[in-house]
């Protein structure tokens, strides 16, 4: 467990744009508001600066949403450099006669590299090995990737690189049919990444939200200076629940039940595959013990599990175009898809977001421990019950956005989702 610093322990500092002519002017003293947002479904990291310009930047510059900004974020011992470009320029106001705001629209140098390629390449290998080679070549950024399972041949077809990635991403499997996601950190890049090796990752902290003592001046909360700061550092100054099993849109969507057909153009005949969560749960690693859905949930005297037709997904491909030794574009879709489709609607079962104090150790694939308390009233015998242990426990951070203000506040904003709960429907509780 990281030891934890106080929200005013960060610098944002040396912060530069930089025209395409060579202008460099130093920003520091303009940045009112500074965020990096992350996210576990795209590999794309994007930011925005809020900017109180009354030194007529904006127009002597100018911004014209082209320009490099650049600069350093310091806590305790850690430093990180960073740069983004300018994508346009948002929300402009007068805030008196002198003084406009106005928003800087960020992203990372790659997405710009994305923009003005195309892969038009073959490839054989694993999937895993095409992503690095497609990031590095085409995105010039280092990506860190887990092995995948499966031997692929294929052309990619004039797309851009991201686009590429995001149709091998959903193609990607390991060796236990759980599907990858790709994502960027802001501290530690590009990450390709099973589910697996995410779900079964230890809680970096547990956070939990009650009422904080009012008597506790903001001066006080940013220089940690009462005796139980620690305390308060882990106790989330915003939570709020986004979703609590949507259980009609989880059928609905086939979460939990699903065919998938693959139309073989080449010889002419299909194959079906029916996904069943209820088979598959064991096996397959959970963030949790227990399935939300029950067993005992009937719909027309069957359960939701036995019940693929509640989504149909189809499938073409050429049937040992590249011989039997590697797969086509779709030949192997059984293997993810289904799956994917699966995992990625669940981890929607509960989602929650949070704020707390910022820190360097948390990005979107971080494991953290939530508590959540029952929504009753406990007498004083019953306090240590207070607990809810079907919704508290380990969660996955999904979205993350690092909120730097005034230069020296530094908080986290973080989406918390997991499939599965901590007991079962009949346990005692």
């Amino acid at each position: 467990m990281a030891e934890l610093l106080t929200p005013s322990d960060v610098e944002v500092k040396d912060v530069y744009i930089e025209t395409s002519t060579g202008k460099r002017l130093k920003i520091d003293d303009l940045i009112a508001e500074f965020n990096v947002y992350e996210s576990i479904y795209t590999p794309i990291l994007r930011g925005d600066m809020l900017i109180l310009d009354a030194t007529s930047l904006f127009s002597s510059l100018p911004i014209v949403g082209q320009e490099k900004i650049s600069g350093t974020i310091i806590r305790g011992d850690e430093t990180k450099t960073f740069s983004f470009y300018t994508t346009d320029v948002a929300d402009i106001r007068n805030v008196n006669d002198y003084t406009l705001e106005y928003k800087l629209n960020l992203i990372e140098e790659a997405y710009y590299y994305n923009a003005v390629s195309l892969v038009s390449e073959s490839y054989e290998g694993s999937v895993s090995d095409i992503v690095k080679r497609i990031a590095e070549d085409y995105l010039k950024i280092d990506i860190e990737v887990e092995q995948t399972s499966g031997n692929y041949k294929f052309v990619i077809p004039n797309w851009n690189p991201y686009r590429a990635i995001r149709w091998l991403t959903r193609r990607a499997y390991n060796e236990n049919n759980v599907p990858f996601v790709c994502y960027n950190t802001f501290y530690n890049g590009v990450q390709f990444r099973s589910l697996e090796s995410i779900f079964g990752k230890e809680s970096t902290e547990t956070f939990s939200y009650k009422e904080k003592k009012a008597n506790k001046t903001e001066a006080q909360i940013q220089a940690g200076t009462f005796s139980n700061y620690m305390e308060y550092a882990r106790t989330a100054f915003l939570f709020r629940q986004l979703e609590l099993a949507p259980m009609t849109e989880l059928v609905n969507n086939g979460a939990y039940a699903s065919r998938t057909q693959l139309i073989d153009t080449m010889n002419k005949n299909y194959k079906i595959f029916d996904y069943n969560y209820n088979e598959n749960f064991d096996r397959q690693p959970r963030v949790a013990k227990s399935k939300v859905l029950s067993d005992k949930f009937l719909i027309g005297e069957k359960s939701v599990y036995e019940q693929p037709t509640t989504k149909q997904t189809n499938f073409v491909h050429s049937g040992l175009s590249f011989g039997d030794s590697h797969y086509d574009y779709n030949g192997d879709v059984f293997n993810s898809s289904p799956h994917l489709h699966s995992y990625l609607n669940t981890l929607n079962n509960y989602r929650y977001r949070m704020g707390v104090p910022g820190r360097m150790d948390l990005e979107v694939g971080s494991a953290v421990g939530v508590e959540v308390n029952k929504n009753a009233v406990m007498t004083e015998n019953e306090k240590g019950d207070v607990k809810d242990v079907r919704r508290s426990g380990k969660h996955i951070i999904t979205s993350l956005r690092h909120q730097f203000s005034n230069n020296d506040n530094y908080q986290l904003i973080m989406d918390v989702a997991r499939d599965t709960m901590g007991a079962d429907h009949d346990e005692a509780v």
